[in-house]
């Protein structure tokens, strides 16, 4: 459970609770197999975490900073109007390509519009 800038977590059905600190403001939370992601506002901008599911293991997602969140599955999309980081395993998460202005990648309602994912089909 979150509410910015509080994150609070049970692993006991809810009898006990502990309040998580990453740092800054959370702005979105989400999770897919085995993986939550949190996008935390910080000096330099929205910077995205992650902890498996269970754990209370939250490290940062490499250097990136973004705005939007997507995931579906292990792929998870993270970036901004102007890039895209995508990961097809939640582990690997390449440089983006130089953005394309006619084919510009847009997150929708949990949903990548226009973006390949890494060794993996087009998401449209």
């Amino acid at each position: 459970m979150y509410y910015s800038p509080l994150l609070w977590a049970t692993h006991d059905g809810g009898a006990h609770w502990r309040r998580i600190s990453l740092g800054g403001d959370i702005r979105a939370m989400t999770a897919s197999t085995g993986t939550v992601y949190a996008m935390v506002s910080r000096h330099a901008g929205y910077e995205l975490f992650s902890s498996p599911a269970g754990k209370n293991a939250w490290a940062r997602v490499g250097t990136m900073t973004g705005s939007s969140l997507a995931v579906f599955g292990k792929a998870a999309w993270f970036g901004t109007s102007t890039y895209l980081w995508a990961t097809a395993d939640g582990v690997h998460w390449p440089p983006p390509a130089a953005a394309d202005p006619e084919r510009r990648p847009h997150l929708a309602c949990g949903q990548v519009l226009n973006h390949r994912i890494p060794n993996g089909p087009v998401q449209e």
